[in-house]
């Protein structure tokens, strides 16, 4: 098994080293750093969507090494032609105060940022109140007659402090909600009320459309049964299907996605070893083949999370399995010497999936994928009336996005 698993990997290294090179914007988009001194310098920006709060890499030419910065080293940094301008600042957090990297949502009398690690943080600044989060983090709090709930969000208040010199934009205020763009125009009206000299420039974030992708997939599986104290060695077979990720659909984070889809798997023939619970007329310790000679239809619903947004994307995942099985005849066909006996196969099988792979970027549009799988699934049907099957499945697959 192992050597299968390992020839498959060296393929798919064989076919990226194969595959011409992503171009720049995949990976690295133009932009500039805005340095310490207020330089500005040009260059290519390393798109991210983790840790882009904490650090930036950039570099000069799309030849070059990058540059790795901290908030502590640049004012800043832009991409160019997408309105989207990250700042440094003493940010206030839960346990104190650090400097990171927040992204502009509007600039103005009044300034909105926004960032996130593991919710989402909005922030307001002026002159008078300095960097004021309006975010909080979901707290329960029990009330005087003994209910719990959770604490009132504060932000509609903290916005009235903030912008407390223009009574007028309060009833908007009131109708606000905690989301980019509420806050932007909410902001956007403050500024054109107090302000009449310049116009506030508005950084909004952008949320990409939800997006479905198809991955025809093919590759192998192992797998071994068990029933009662019963079990089979591993038998190899193969598995097609087509696997369907719903991106950028929660929370518009492009890094989180749904998989399901559809995959088919046939059961062969398996060495099954017998031990004797009482039940049964073989004698302890036998070892038989049984042909199953089952369709199985695979159903996954997971929740795969990518790693970085590079070249190569590696990926963890999990989720729940649905197994259904067809054939026109369900049955073991069991031989031991002249002796036969039929149990029926479970017709259905639920379990759990876990899931971690890679991604290699053809183009922005196309990835090869390399998925490795491990289910755990347990029949509704039990073949003796006591026992259920269990299945312990290892599968390595292969796919093309589309």
């Amino acid at each position: 098994m192992n050597r299968v698993i390992l020839v498959i990997t060296l393929c798919f290294i064989r076919l990226i080293g194969h595959t011409p090179a992503l171009k720049a914007e995949g990976l690295y988009r133009p932009g500039c750093i805005i340095t310490l001194s207020n330089d500005t310098v040009k260059g290519y920006l390393q798109y991210r969507q983790i840790n882009a709060y904490t650090k930036c890499r950039f570099k000069k030419t799309e030849k070059d090494k990058y540059i790795e910065y901290k908030p502590e080293e640049i004012q800043g940094y832009l991409f160019e032609g997408e309105r989207k301008f990250f700042i440094s600042k003493n940010t206030p957090l839960e346990n104190g105060e650090k400097k990171l990297f927040l992204q502009y949502l509007i600039k103005g009398k009044a300034n909105i940022y926004f960032m996130s690690d593991d919710m989402e943080h909005y922030y307001i600044e002026t002159e008078k109140t300095g960097l004021l989060e309006l975010s909080q983090r979901p707290q329960l709090t029990t009330r005087d007659d003994g209910y719990t709930v959770y604490k009132t969000e504060l932000y509609v208040g903290k916005l009235k402090i903030a912008l407390d010199d223009c009574p007028e934009i309060y009833d908007l205020i009131d109708k606000s909600a905690l989301n980019p763009k509420s806050l932007i125009n909410v902001a956007k009206e403050y500024h054109n009320k107090v302000c009449n000299t310049e116009q506030c420039i508005i950084f909004e974030r952008q949320v990409k459309p939800a997006k479905v992708i198809f991955t025809p997939m093919a590759g192998i599986t192992f797998n071994k049964f068990k029933f009662g104290k019963s079990y089979t060695d591993y038998s190899f077979s193969q598995v097609i299907g087509c696997k369907i990720s719903l991106e950028n659909s929660i929370l518009s984070r492009e890094y989180i996605a749904i998989q399901t889809g559809m995959f088919l798997q046939r059961y062969g023939s398996y060495s099954i070893h017998h031990f004797n619970t009482g039940y049964s007329t073989m004698p302890a310790g036998t070892i038989f083949n049984s042909s199953i000679n089952t369709l199985a239809i695979k159903v996954p619903i997971i929740f795969t999370y990518t790693l970085t947004n590079t070249k190569l994307k590696p990926f963890i995942g999990g989720g729940v399995i649905n197994i259904l099985t067809f054939s026109d005849n369900r049955d073991f066909t069991v031989r031991v010497n002249n002796y036969y006996k039929a149990d029926k196969f479970s017709l259905y099988q639920l379990g759990l999936s876990a899931l971690s792979g890679i991604k290699y970027s053809i183009n922005p549009h196309h990835d090869l994928v390399l998925d490795i799988n491990y289910e755990y699934t347990v029949g509704t049907q039990t073949e003796d009336g006591t026992n259920a099957l269990k299945n312990n499945n290892f599968s390595v697959l292969m796919g093309y996005t589309f």
